[in-house]
């Protein structure tokens, strides 16, 4: 017998009679190890079961199919909201890093809450020991052994060991982040998507974790404050190395490109021994509640093909772009040969800024470039203090030149 929690689409329809049958079911799958509540938890109704031995919390996330990544409406949405060119170019590489396509991921179990001061204290890791690390203080006055704490990647590892537990992968973090693949934002409401990502970011400050505590911290599914920050690994086996939904570890946003942090689809590659995020544990359930063959999600990746009810259509690669302006085309050549090909996973592309006061024009010329094959993928020139385009390209050529 198939139990609900195999299908997310199953679990919004099965009646409450269901789904305490199905929590029984999850109880003695789980035995003495965990104590399922009586009560559902979040929007979702899930079922929650603590684990006796480490105390933390865990909801059952149903399995789901959903599109992964930035589908080609989300895009446009996230361009569309960025304040100028700087940070729309860096937006285009953040969402090429995040191509859409369908995932199936089985029932698991998810923290609701991510690792606290006082989970980590009691594992015998001192996150002070790391003084090279960077760490963003969402620290408690009043109840400091539960905020939120940033651990290094080292860290992470060797707290998850310790749990006997696991990360969750890319496919689990962003199906609880979107609740289950319904929504764009971590902090989706009704307001304004970055005035609403501000008040998700600002509430988890000096804030201690309150299992009852309401949007824009806990999400649909119970499951709260994953816009702090937070490892995922990349793949089966793999350390962690990926920053998801990392808004909040970042505000009061500097530059206002911060923000794309609270989009759910948003992956950052974090490696470092600086580099710290926050650490949300998981667990595989037994087999005999996953409904037969796990659909991993790892192993269970499909490009989004359009057509399809329902489906988003790709992000394809980025082609090189050659302006038919013959002074474009040659700020481009000049650009590509000054700035050779690399990554830029996170911060602004690199860019060369010519500004003549005679002319009374500033000239800037952004240059990224595909992580794959390095092949020039975006340029853009923008000109302030409405001088004439011409005039500012050509000065800008000028100067590249003399480089």
């Amino acid at each position: 017998m198939t139990l609900p929690i195999a299908d997310l689409n199953a679990w919004t329809a099965a009646r409450r009679d269901e789904r305490a049958s199905t929590a029984a079911a999850v109880q003695r799958a789980l035995g003495k190890k965990f104590a399922v509540s009586k009560a559902f938890v979040g929007e979702a109704g899930l079922i929650e079961a603590r684990h006796a031995e480490s105390g933390l919390a865990f909801v059952v996330v149903p399995g789901a199919s959903f599109v992964m990544g930035f589908d080609e409406g989300e895009k446009a949405e996230m361009l569309a909201l960025a304040p100028d060119a700087d940070v729309r170019a860096q937006w285009q590489d953040a969402i090429a890093a995040a191509r859409p396509r369908r995932v199936s991921v089985a029932p698991f179990l998810c923290a609701r809450a991510p690792l606290l001061a006082g989970d980590v204290a009691k594992l015998g890791i001192d996150p002070d020991d790391d003084l090279d690390a960077e760490r963003p203080d969402f620290t408690s006055p009043r109840r400091p052994a539960a905020s939120l704490v940033h651990l290094t990647a080292k860290e992470a590892v060797l707290a998850v060991r310790r749990l006997g537990m696991r990360f969750l992968s890319e496919p689990e973090w962003e199906l609880v982040a979107r609740d289950g693949g319904r929504r764009a934002f971590i902090c989706e409401g009704k307001g304004a998507p970055l005035v609403q990502a501000g008040k998700a970011a600002k509430a988890l400050y000096g804030v201690a974790y309150d299992p009852k505590a309401v949007p824009p911290a806990t999400n649909a599914f119970g499951v709260w404050g994953m816009m702090q920050g937070e490892w995922a690994v990349p793949g089966k086996g793999k350390p962690p190395a990926i920053l998801r939904g990392g808004a909040a570890a970042l505000y009061p946003w500097q530059d206002c490109g911060e923000e794309i942090g609270a989009h759910a689809a948003s992956r950052v590659p974090w490696r470092g021994r600086s580099r710290t995020a926050g650490v949300r544990v998981a667990l595989d359930l037994p087999a005999a509640l996953r409904g037969g063959k796990r659909a991993a999600a790892a192993s269970s990746r499909e490009p989004v093909r359009s057509g399809g009810a329902g489906d988003r259509a790709p992000t394809r690669p980025a082609k090189q772009r050659l302006p038919k302006n013959p002074l474009r085309a040659r700020v481009v050549e000049l650009a590509a040969a000054l700035a050779p090909p690399r990554a830029t996973p996170s911060g602004k592309p690199p860019y060369i800024e010519t500004y003549s006061e005679g002319h009374r024009h500033v000239a800037r010329v952004h240059v990224s470039y595909l992580k794959r094959n390095g092949e020039l993928a975006y340029v853009t020139t923008d000109d302030v203090h409405g001088a004439d385009r011409e005039e500012a390209l050509r000065a800008l050529v000028a100067q590249l030149e003399q480089r």
